[in-house]
């Protein structure tokens, strides 16, 4: 066995699973991440592999593929690794499949993902880089935004292994509630009735 999460089991049909991290940064929105872990995808062989394992940054929902960014390693009934944001697919398919579908229970392999406001995406697995400062139309943290990894099978299975998440985020931060109004108001109160005394506005 492994010290490593595991989220789905080879040979076990019908199950899924998700882990979601508390928010990292309450009262901020993100404006940059970057998470890397090493992941095992895994099947003995002879049989069919499913069904998918998806990385999520948004409400914290299942709906994996209506959240804010999601990354997805799809097995069945295509093999693909997918980008979703907010419900609509961007692009097609990125790298090989055969690049992350190990028949051998010992290939962690690691996995980067990055975003930032300026560049975009970016995504490696396993040293090689599928895709590098992707535009994602859309995309727009909200504060209390989560990170979640899920991993399901249907018919069909596959084991999904988790080791060595580390996920790093720079934040802007969110004016309470009305902060941002009352100090307008203030101002133009300050201006209409001290109009002689604009020298001390806008501390």
């Amino acid at each position: 066995g492994y010290t490593a999460l595991r989220l789905t089991a080879d040979g076990t049909g019908n199950t899924n699973s998700e882990w979601t991290l508390p928010d990292l940064n309450p009262g901020g929105e993100v404006t940059s991440f970057t998470a890397s872990f090493d992941l095992l995808l895994y099947n003995a062989g002879g049989t069919t592999v499913a069904d998918a394992f998806w990385f999520q940054f948004g409400d914290g929902s299942n709906d994996v593929q209506s959240s804010r960014l999601g990354i997805g390693f799809i097995t069945f009934p295509t093999a693909q690794i997918q980008v979703w944001s907010s419900g609509t697919q961007i692009g097609g398919s990125y790298g090989t499949p055969a690049i992350y579908i190990d028949t051998f229970a010992d290939k962690f392999k690691s996995t980067t993902i990055s975003w930032n406001e300026t560049d975009g995406l970016s995504l490696s697995y396993g040293g090689t880089s599928l895709a590098t400062n992707l535009s994602i139309p859309g995309f727009d943290p909200v504060s209390g935004d989560v990170f979640s990894f899920y991993a399901w099978t249907g018919t069909h299975a596959q084991s999904v292994y988790l080791d060595n998440v580390s996920i790093s985020t720079t934040t802007a931060a969110v004016p309470e509630p009305g902060t941002a109004i009352t100090m307008v108001l203030l101002g133009i109160v300050g201006f209409v009735g001290h109009r002689r005394r604009r020298h001390v506005s806008g501390a």
